[in-house]
């Protein structure tokens, strides 16, 4: 009868920290979702840092947007262009192109700002689920000022003219592949 009851008891105890765990872990999804910048404030940032003298970003639409690109760049908060134009006065001093590819984790989005006629200025990760520790290294400025510099003839090819990253293969080439897509994207786009 005694190895019933502690049975019992070590069912109850063991439920009890399972629940804990998921609701610990519930909880903590839920505190970085609103711990993160929006995607419009990353974005401004992002244009900001890019383009220190621009007076004004424009989004654009082009012609090949997707459906989802089209419903994101309609929403009141939050609006997500493909491009943008950033302007002073009423000249194009540069694009900054969004593009995707795919890492180890699923897809990688990128903000790619060039200027006429399709230099790379800088990169920003908008997006990704890469590993922890590994895999998003892919945001630190040591790996993406590798591409600055780079223009849409050039490769942007991991272990040709961009270095990699030992241990995150995957998530660098997604990185790679994410800016040429923009690159890609961004040509015929500066009027």
């Amino acid at each position: 009868m005694g190895n019933r009851r502690n049975f019992s008891s070590l069912i109850v105890i063991a439920s009890t920290l399972a629940v804990c765990i998921v609701l610990l872990v519930a909880a903590r999804a839920v505190v970085e979702r609103f711990d993160r910048p929006s995607l419009a404030t990353t974005t401004l940032d992002a244009l900001n840092r890019f383009f220190p003298d621009a007076e004004e970003f424009v989004g654009v639409l082009p012609e090949d947007a997707s459906d989802n690109e089209i419903q994101e760049s309609e929403r009141e908060e939050g609006a997500r262009f493909p491009i943008y134009r950033a302007l002073t006065g009423e000249d194009v001093t540069g694009l900054a192109v969004r593009g995707s590819g795919e890492g180890y984790g699923g897809p990688i989005t990128v903000l790619v700002a060039v200027d006429p006629p399709d230099t790379i200025l800088g990169v920003t990760v908008t997006g990704h689920s890469e590993t922890t520790g590994l895999g998003d290294v892919i945001e630190d400025d040591d790996f993406l000022d590798r591409f600055a510099g780079r223009t849409g003839g050039d490769p942007i090819a991991i272990g040709e003219d961009i270095d990699n990253i030992s241990g995150a293969t995957w998530s660098a080439e997604g990185t790679a592949e994410a800016v040429r897509n923009a690159l890609a994207r961004a040509e015929g786009a500066m009027p």
